[in-house]
C-alpha cells in the first residue's frame, strides 16, 4: 500500500522552494534590472541623436541651432533625420548644449541621467554623446552634475547616508538641492542641512558665510 504525502513533507517542500525563489530574487535584483534597461533605452536615444545630429551636419555643414532644439517636445519630428524625438524613460527631456557663439553651430553636447550608478561609462549617473571636436566630459556650466536623489532613490530605498559637516565657507558660490533633489547654484545664504560647498551637493558646511 502506498504512502500519501504528508502535511510535514509539503510544507518542508514549500520552505525549499520559498528559499530558492527569495535567493533568486536577491541574484537578480529586479529593481536593478530595471534601472539597467532604463539606461541602455537613454544610451540608444542619445546615439540617435548624434546621428541625427550629424546627418543635418552632412547636409547643411553646420549642427542645428540650439533654438531649434529647445522648441523640440518628446516624439516631433526633427525633419527627415529624427521622426520620433526621444525623450528620457521617466518624461524629461535630455540635456542639450549647441555652440551658440556662432551663427553656424560647429559642437554639441547631450546628456542623460544613468540610473546605475556604477555604470563605467557613466560620470557619477551622467553619460553623454557629442561631436568629435569636443568631449560631452568636459561638462557644460549650465549643466547639474551628479547623480539627483530621485535615481538613487530607486536603488537605495531613499535612505540618505548622515553627512560629515564641514565649517562654515566664507565666499564663494554656495549650493543647494531644490525640492527634486537636484543641486542648484544659489545667491542668498543657507545653513545645514541646505548648504553644499560644491555643484554635485556632496560636502555639506554649516554654513555658507562666517
Amino acid at each position: 500500500m502506498k504512502k500519501g504525502v504528508t502535511f510535514v513533507e509539503v510544507l518542508l517542500v514549500m520552505v525549499v522552494l520559498s528559499i530558492l525563489i527569495v535567493g533568486a530574487v536577491m541574484t537578480i535584483n529586479p529593481i536593478l534590472q530595471v534601472n539597467k534597461a532604463k539606461d541602455a533605452r537613454r544610451k540608444k536615444d542619445l546615439a540617435r541623436i548624434k546621428i541625427a545630429f550629424e546627418e543635418y551636419y552632412n547636409d547643411k555643414l553646420c549642427y542645428p541651432s540650439q533654438e531649434e532644439i529647445d522648441l523640440l517636445n518628446c516624439g516631433d519630428n526633427f525633419y527627415s533625420y529624427l521622426k520620433d524625438w526621444p525623450c528620457d524613460p521617466n518624461g524629461s527631456k535630455y540635456a542639450i548644449f549647441i555652440d551658440s557663439e556662432d551663427e553656424c553651430p560647429s559642437y554639441y553636447r547631450v546628456y542623460g541621467k544613468l540610473q546605475w550608478e556604477d555604470d563605467t561609462q557613466a560620470v557619477n549617473c551622467d553619460y553623454g554623446e557629442s561631436s568629435s571636436n569636443v568631449d560631452w566630459r568636459e561638462f557644460p556650466d549650465e549643466y547639474e552634475t551628479g547623480c539627483p536623489s530621485g535615481l538613487v532613490a530607486e536603488e537605495d530605498g531613499g535612505e540618505e547616508e548622515e553627512e560629515d559637516v564641514g565649517p562654515p565657507i566664507v565666499g564663494g558660490p554656495c549650493y543647494a538641492k531644490d525640492t527634486g533633489g537636484v543641486c542648484q547654484h544659489i545667491e542668498e545664504d543657507c545653513v545645514y542641512p541646505n548648504c553644499y560647498s560644491n555643484s554635485v551637493c556632496t560636502s555639506a558646511v554649516e554654513s555658507c558665510t562666517e
